[in-house]
This record gives structure tokens, C-alpha cells and sequence, in this order.
């Protein structure tokens, strides 16, 4: 059964808990508490657990009245679990508008229990209620304690905001003011930031302008940054603002579709304002559009004039690319000039690692494995980073294989295996190491080729074993080790009732604690209680500091994690789709965060976007209603983006390659790229996407879903892979 933590009334201040946990997992801990506690039994009930447990069942099932009557008992009981009693009929109280029960619950929690994790939350609570109920003297202390004990910048955001409506309502807009200028300066992308700016009273002056105006830009909101900044370029008691005020206007002008008007303005700032900072964005601007519009040659002449007006700017190596991408479109050979022109005078830049290697691929393909190899080694020498000497060494592999030195590439695909051995080039370098081995010419292997004879996984890697005499209850002992009884029973309650509580329960229990032992300890029990962004997130500081095969192997199942089982599984098995391949996509897209959204609006776990997950609920698995909301349910979201992925293999031949390049570039882009692509040979087809994001994307996914396979393809899961 999946619990869920009630959220405030407000989910814009404080973030809704939301955690699941299975019985089946849970085994290994239930295990060490018993172990350690043995006169408690798993199902004994606490004081006051009865009744709290019937108020989360009738709480779930939306009898809120009924609820507070058990949690109200469970409070009352001087039990272990009283806090959490108190703090979830203060959520039931607010889900039916009572405002002063909702008060005399969080009062109570506060005044009672002063060392209970949810005091905090409490306390948000509470400030909350207090405003809602337009008692703004008793907000203003609670709502200045809790601000000062958040930690995440998003909730200190609201709480500001709130703040600032506090002393509104107190007669004092000087404070609120302040407050609000806070957010217009600090958090200019926030939601809040753009409310702040409706509360000011005044925005005055030249430099306040335009800071709403940048408010305005990061919240998408073109006319209203246009209708302040069309003032404020012709405003003569602001000649030094004026370069801001355009480079804003022309952002604004085209963020309202207007291209052209765009281009003007950034002329502008060129011409009147020669030696100001902003002209070479100006000029990479311009360049920008003539080159999304067509206009190739006004677009190398821009991009030029930022390289050879601006030498050091940082803008110079990317309009160098630039310049280079059109020649390749026009297939000029003046491509290859630009990249000699970015390894010489950026090599350390992030374009210099897509020029060696976009050189070298073409090379590559022209059969000129020498001057190939030339390049790579350039590459290698510039030592830019561990993905870039990997992507050197493996095609420098690549080019002595097509020159004819079997022996040569064998020995350099090793190097990249032992130099690199978890990166996306050594499982390529394994299998066609594998495939030498077996006497099979694999000089070029084409774009559409079976995953297994692309990818190999290290044999060698460590299962999910407890060696070296390591037990989960040594692990785990720093964890727990400190607890009185009471606080042992109450952890035990918690968990053994799958209560989301638990979870933060064990965090507020290590709080304190920052040792590599109890963060290891931490990350097992909450890899155990699936809760997989937490574990993952504490496993990637873990993953240098132990090197003893066990906890080396647990921290990399922490790392990948077979996320969501049951929900996968049946999923998975719907579509006739890999669930590994499915978990891959889903961790290189979310990091298993339930509720994140990107900057594109993607959704949740597979990163939906609403009006997809609109066209598949509807038109392919006939939901009668679907909500953007809907894509933060695990359940809702594994499904959308299962069927997606079936569809897309549908749609490009089971070709796992071609799926994620659509799942993340989009169908129709890949296939107006794919008419003039090097299909022939596997690796330069996906070096020569022109989309970067998609390129590190297919890669991500590969070796992601490498590596599950490594760990998990001959264990049985629970979700039907093989």
C-alpha cells in the first residue's frame, strides 16, 4: 500500500512528502530493529498506535472527520507517535477549512513536543494559519522563526513573500517593500518574485525598471517587460542604463516572436554603445537569428565579427562552432578551418572537444585514418577531461581497427576499458573487443545493429552480495545504535506500518551525524524504503570513499536502482518493453525525483510534457480526463511514458538507439535529420546528430542501461526481465 504524506494548504511554501515503501524490502531492516529490540514484535501495537493507524486509514480514504476523532485519541495517549498525530489532524482540520482546530493542533505539537521532526513544518503551518485567519500579529514571530530554520531557498522564497503580505496587512509597506525588492533583486525567476512586483508601490526609478523587467523576462511575460523597457530606452535621466535597456528590450521584443525588431535593437547597442560589454552578445545574438531564419551568410559574418572584435570573450569559441556547423550544413570545406581555428586558439573550451571530434569523425569516414588519428591524439594531448580522453582513446581505437592494426585497436580499446571502465565508450570497446575475439570484422558496425552486439557489460562486476562476512545489521548499526527504547519503538511502529513517517523519522535521526558510516547507513536503509532520489543523492558523495567490495557494490545498487517494481513491471510487460531500458531513461531523466520539472515543463519521472501525456492519455489508452498534475503519480507517469517508449519502438523498428534519440529530440526531428546520415557505422551516426543535448542524452541512456544490465540482468527482479 503506498501512504502518503498530507501536504499544507499551500504547496507553493511547503513541499507535500510523498514516499512508498513494500513489505518485501523492508525485510532487512525490520530484521536489525528486531534484532536489537527483541521483546518488540511486529505486531504489537504502541500506545496510541491503534488509533493512529485507523486515523491513516480513514484519512486516506478522505473521512477527515473520522480521522481527527483517531488522531485526537492517539494525542491524547501519551504515546511515541503523538507529534505526528497532532500534525496530521492539523492536515485533516485544513482539508475541511477549520481553521482553528487546524491552530490548536500545530499550537499543541509545538508547545509539546519541541524536539519532534515536524516542528519546523509545524511552524509553517501554523504562520500559515495565523495569515489565513487575518491574525497577522501572532504570523509575524512564527512565520520570522520558521524563515529562519529553512533550508531549502525555494520555501524560504514563500516564506518571504508571505512576510512581505504580513506587513502589508500591518500598515508598515516600507518593510514589505523591502521585502519585496528582496525577491525582484534575488530570486528574479520565482513565481514569488513576479507577485512581489504587483505588491511594490512603486517602481520609480530607472534601475527598479529594470529589475522588473528582468522579473518580467526569466517569468516569459514579453509585454510586460516590453511596455516598461520602450520608456526607459528614450528616458534621458538614464543615459547609463540605456545599453541595459536595450540588450532587455530586444530579449523582450523577441520573446514576443519578433525576430526582425529583435535584430534592430541589438544593432543598436552596437552602434551606439561600441565599447560596452554587452556588444558581443549583441553580435552572437544577431547572429543567432539570421541563422534560425535562413540568413546563413549575414550569420557568419556576425559570428565573425565576435571573434575577431572580441578574441577573449567567452562567446568567441561558441560563434567558431557556430561558423562550423553552417559550413558542415553547406557542406563547405571551410568547416575544417574552423576547427583548427578553435584547437588553436580555445583549446581549452567545450568547443574544442566537439571540433577534434566532429573532425575526426568525418576523417573517420573518409577513410583517412591517419590524419584521424592525428586528430584525436590532439585531442588526448589537450587533457580537457575525463569524457574527452575517453572519446579520444576509443576512436583513436576506432582508426587503427579501420587502418588494418587489429592489434593496435585491441590494445587501445583495453586502455579505454582500464583508463574509463564505467564510461559509455569501454562498453562499446567490450564488445567489439568481444566480436574480435570471435573472429568477427567489425571495422564498421551499422546504426541499426542488435544492442547486444553494440554493448557489452563487465562481466566482472561485483553482485549484491553480503561478503567479506558484512552483514546489514553492521551496516546499519551507526544508524540506530543511539536510540533509547522509546525512540527504538517508534521507529519500529513507523516502519513496520510502511508509515511515511520513517523515512523522516531516519533523516532527522542523522541529521546531526555527517561521518561516511552513517551516511552509508543512511542511504542502505533508505535504498531499503525505496526511497531512490534520497538514496541516490547520498550514495554519489559515498561512491569514492569506500573501496571494500560490499559496500562498494551497495553503493552502486543505490546508484541504480530498480526503481518502482511492481509499477514498472506491469508496465513493462503491457508494452512488451525492456524494464532496464525503461528504468534507464527514467534515471537519466529524473533521477527518480517524483515532482520535478524541467525548464521545457517536462513532468515527473519520465519527464512528460502535459500535452503529450494529454495525447496518450487520451487518444492512445483512453483516460476520460487527464491533469498536469496526473504526471506526478509514479503510477500515471510509468505508464504514459512506458506505452511512449513502446510507441517510438513501434514507430523506429525496436531500435533502441532511435528511440531515445525521439524520446528526446522528438520524432519528427530525427527523422528530418536521419535522410542524410552516416548509417553505416553506429558510432559516427550518433556523433553526427547535431542536437548536443541529444547526443549526451543517447549516451547517458546507454550507459545507464549498461550498467543496469550488469548488475541485474541474472537477478530475479520482480518486473520480468531476463
Amino acid at each position: 500500500m503506498r501512504r502518503r504524506w498530507f501536504g499544507p494548504a499551500s504547496t507553493s511554501y511547503v513541499s507535500e512528502i510523498r514516499f512508498g515503501m513494500r513489505t518485501l524490502l523492508l525485510i532487512s531492516l525490520l530484521n536489525v530493529l528486531i534484532f536489537i529490540q527483541p521483546s518488540y514484535a511486529a505486531d504489537e501495537i504502541i500506545p496510541g498506535g491503534r488509533e493512529f493507524l485507523e486515523g491513516v486509514k480513514l484519512q486516506e480514504a478522505g473521512e477527515y472527520t473520522a480521522s481527527i476523532e483517531q488522531y485526537r485519541a492517539a494525542s491524547d495517549i501519551y504515546s511515541v507517535v503523538a507529534d505526528y498525530a497532532l500534525y496530521r489532524m492539523a492536515q485533516c482540520a485544513v482539508k475541511l477549512q477549520d481553521n482553528t482546530l487546524a491552530v490548536s493542533a500545530l499550537e499543541n505539537l509545538i508547545d509539546r513536543h519541541p524536539a519532534s521532526p515536524v516542528r519546523n513544518s509545524a511552524q509553517v503551518q501554523l504562520g500559515l494559519a495565523y495569515f489565513e485567519a487575518g491574525e497577522f500579529a501572532r504570523a509575524l514571530p512564527v512565520i520570522k522563526a520558521a524563515l529562519s530554520k529553512v533550508s531549502s531557498s525555494g520555501e524560504a522564497t514563500a516564506l518571504k513573500l508571505v512576510l512581505a503580505k504580513i506587513f502589508l496587512e500591518k500598515d508598515d509597506p516600507d518593510m514589505s517593500d523591502s521585502i519585496c525588492w528582496q525577491l525582484i533583486h534575488g530570486r528574479p525567476a520565482t513565481a514569488e518574485a513576479l507577485e512581489a512586483v504587483g505588491m511594490v508601490r512603486r517602481v520609480d526609478t530607472p534601475e527598479k525598471q529594470i529589475a522588473v523587467a528582468k522579473v518580467y523576462l526569466q517569468n516569459k511575460r514579453g509585454s510586460e517587460a516590453f511596455a516598461l523597457l520602450d520608456a526607459l530606452v528614450n528616458n534621458p535621466d538614464a543615459p547609463h542604463l540605456k545599453p541595459d535597456a536595450l540588450l532587455y528590450l530586444a530579449q523582450a521584443v523577441s520573446l514576443n516572436g519578433q525576430k526582425r525588431q529583435a535584430a534592430e535593437i541589438y544593432q543598436r547597442i552596437i552602434d551606439e554603445h561600441p565599447a560596452h560589454r554587452f556588444v558581443p552578445t549583441a553580435l552572437y545574438s544577431r547572429a543567432e537569428i539570421f541563422r534560425v531564419n535562413g540568413s546563413l551568410d549575414d550569420a557568419l559574418s556576425e559570428y565573425e565579427r565576435v571573434v575577431m572584435g572580441f578574441p577573449s570573450h567567452s562567446l568567441s569559441s561558441q560563434a567558431l562552432r557556430q561558423r562550423a556547423r553552417i559550413f558542415e550544413k553547406l557542406a563547405d570545406p571551410r568547416e575544417y578551418a574552423e576547427y583548427e581555428r578553435i584547437l588553436r586558439d580555445y583549446p581549452r573550451s567545450a568547443a574544442a572537444f566537439f571540433a577534434a571530434e566532429h573532425w575526426g569523425v568525418d576523417l573517420y569516414l573518409a577513410k583517412d585514418f591517419e590524419k584521424a588519428q592525428a586528430v584525436f591524439d590532439r585531442l588526448l594531448r589537450l587533457n580537457q577531461s575525463a569524457d574527452a580522453n575517453a572519446a579520444a582513446l576509443f576512436w583513436r581505437a576506432k582508426c587503427l581497427l579501420g587502418a588494418g592494426d587489429s592489434d593496435g585497436a585491441r590494445s587501445a580499446f583495453a586502455t579505454v576499458i582500464a583508463r574509463y571502465g564505467d564510461s559509455y565508450q569501454a562498453f562499446r570497446a567490450r564488445a567489439i573487443l568481444r566480436l574480435l575475439e570471435a573472429g568477427a570484422l567489425v571495422y564498421e558496425q551499422p546504426y541499426s545493429a542488435d544492442w547486444n552486439s553494440l554493448f557489452a557489460v563487465d562481466e566482472t562486476q561485483i553482485r549484491f552480495v553480503d561478503a567479506a562476512g558484512e552483514t546489514i545489521i553492521d551496516a546499519v548499526k551507526p544508524l540506530i545504535e543511539g536510540l533509547d527504547e522509546k525512540a527504538m519503538q517508534r521507529l519500529q511502529f513507523l516502519v513496520v506500518n510502511e508509515l511515511p513517517e520513517a523515512k523522516l523519522e531516519l533523516e532527522f535521526a542523522s541529521s546531526a551525524e555527517q561521518d561516511s558510516e552513517t551516511q552509508y547507513a543512511l542511504a542502505l536503509v533508505l535504498y531499503q524504503l525505496q526511497a531512490y532520489n534520497d538514496s541516490l543523492r547520498i550514495a554519489s558523495t559515498l561512491s569514492t570513499v569506500f573501496t571494500d567490495s560490499p559496500r562498494t557494490d551497495r553503493i552502486r545498487h543505490f546508484l541504480y536502482p530498480v526503481a518502482y517494481p511492481h509499477i514498472l513491471g506491469a508496465s513493462a510487460s503491457r508494452y512488451r518493453i525492456d524494464p532496464l531500458f525503461a528504468l534507464a531513461v527514467m534515471r537519466e531523466e529524473s533521477h527518480f525525483r517524483e515532482t520535478t520539472v524541467s525548464s521545457s515543463d517536462a513532468c515527473g519521472l519520465m519527464q512528460i510534457l502535459p500535452r503529450t501525456g494529454k495525447w496518450l492519455a487520451q487518444d492512445h489508452l483512453g483516460l476520460p480526463s487527464f491533469e498536469r498534475s496526473d504526471l506526478f503519480l509514479p503510477s500515471v507517469n510509468i505508464e504514459l511514458g512506458s506505452y511512449y517508449l513502446r510507441y517510438l519502438l513501434n514507430k523506429f523498428g525496436d531500435n533502441l538507439m532511435l528511440t531515445a534519440a525521439a524520446y528526446n529530440w522528438g520524432e519528427t526531428n530525427l527523422r528530418n535529420w536521419m535522410e542524410g546520415a552516416p548509417k553505416q557505422d553506429f558510432d559516427a551516426f550518433v556523433e553526427s546528430i547535431p542536437a548536443d543535448e541529444t547526443r549526451r542524452y543517447i549516451k547517458k541512456v546507454f550507459r545507464t542501461y549498461a550498467i543496469y544490465r550488469g548488475l541485474y540482468s541474472s537477478e530475479p527482479l520482480g518486473l520480468g526481465a531476463s
